[in-house]
């Protein structure tokens, strides 16, 4: 996306280092990390992608169309189960 949205990649990875990627971070719960006591990576293609939009959205969400951020909030809020789940901060 950071390609398509020709975005400097040094720039997208000076955010990706700033981004809290522990398997306790409530973000990732549903996404990439299943929440149960044993907190194991969730796999497979959707969670990826996902993750990816989720990720997209952090980094350079100011420059997402309006469904990008639509489907980044239907990511966030099925994962949370959550009609009012908030999304992620960019980071600027």
């Amino acid at each position: 996306m950071a390609k398509a949205k020709n975005v400097d990649w040094d720039s997208v990875t000076q955010k990706l280092n700033s981004i809290d990627w522990s398997f306790d971070n409530a973000l990732w719960f549903n996404i990439l990390v299943i929440g149960s006591a044993n907190k194991r990576m969730i796999t497979g293609k959707d969670s990826v992608r996902y993750a990816g939009m989720v990720i997209s959205y952090m980094v350079m969400g100011n420059l997402m169309t309006s469904d990008e951020i639509a489907d980044v909030e239907n990511i966030i809020r099925n994962a949370r189960n959550n009609e009012d789940a908030e999304l992620p901060n960019i980071i600027l």
